[in-house]
């Protein structure tokens, strides 16, 4: 019998005024991992924007999460009272790039 688990990657995607949020999603997120490991043979990695490490490259932190996000199996959009900020050059705010990026 195969041993083998399936690995799935959950991009939790927000404005930097829902952190409490983010903790809890990442949270319960984990717990369903967990849950399923066994059962389904299956897990979920969290990814955010505040843990992946700097890129030091010609492309923006930006372009480089919206690389993330488009691997992704499952995104998660929280917002309150912001839409997220509009990197210089641009004309939607970085959490509609990675909207759009999920949509692709």
């Amino acid at each position: 019998m195969s041993q083998f688990y399936k690995f799935y990657k959950t991009f939790i995607s927000s404005p930097g005024d829902v952190q409490t949020e983010r903790d809890y999603a990442e949270d319960a997120i984990n717990k369903l991992s967990d849950s399923i490991e066994e059962s389904l043979r299956s897990y979920l990695k969290v990814e955010r924007w505040e843990k992946l490490p700097p890129e030091y490259n010609e492309e923006s932190i930006q372009e480089n999460l919206n690389k993330l996000v488009r691997k992704c199996h499952f995104f998660i959009l929280i917002l309150d009272k912001k839409y997220g900020s509009i990197e210089e050059g641009h004309k939607k705010s970085n959490t509609e790039r990675e909207i759009d990026a999920i949509l692709e």
